[in-house]
């Protein structure tokens, strides 16, 4: 036989259910909270691995400029070395070529007197000697003799002075040389003034 519920067991009963509700509602908004804390965790992660990623971007597109820039002014100082070290060299080679040339006249005006002397003398000897000399200190300077008679005229070794009609001579040749050419190392010192036959 059922009995009716009195009116406490009922208050106890809706008091129960309510407290039930909240405390179910209450574990809902806990783990609502808890999600939203992660989440915002995730996103403060996010955030700051991307600062750290476009940081290392900047310090990539840094090191690339300076390596960069590096090549350059390394390609640049080479450049300038090279060019002040040519510029170096071609000064000093004028300097040398205006002393040989200074050297040369002396020498002409030597050969020009032993040529003079119809008699070998001591005299003479003593100027064999020092023209001999004159050769030998120019060969150790790298300054030779250009062997101009009977070669082919060429305008980059030769300045003709005079031209002759000689059967003798095939076209073109060098048949006398008024004053000897000189070469340093494979450049021109100075020309050889030459007469040329059949031009």
């Amino acid at each position: 036989m059922n009995h009716p519920k009195n009116d406490n067991e009922s208050d106890l009963l809706e008091d129960e259910n309510l407290n039930n509700s909240e405390c179910v509602e209450d574990d809902l908004n806990g783990e609502v909270n808890s999600n939203c804390e992660v989440d915002k965790e995730c996103d403060g992660c996010s955030c700051e691995r991307e600062g750290y990623e476009l940081k290392i971007k900047d310090l990539e597109a840094e090191v690339s400029r300076l390596k960069d820039l590096h090549l350059r002014l390394t390609a640049e100082f080479s450049n300038f070395k090279r060019r002040t070290q040519a510029e170096k060299q071609s000064t000093y080679n004028a300097a040398k070529i205006d002393t040989i040339n200074s050297f040369l006249e002396v020498l002409d005006i030597l050969e020009r007197a032993i040529s003079l002397v119809e008699e070998k003398n001591k005299f003479s000897e003593g100027i064999d000697l020092v023209i001999s000399k004159f050769y030998n200190v120019l060969k150790s300077f790298g300054v030779e003799e250009m062997q101009s008679l009977g070669a082919v005229f060429n305008p980059s070794y030769h300045e003709a002075i005079k031209v002759v009609e000689d059967d003798k001579y095939e076209k073109n040749i060098v048949c006398e040389v008024f004053k000897k050419g000189f070469m340093l190392n494979g450049t021109v010192v100075r020309h050889a003034l030459v007469v040329v036959a059949n031009p």
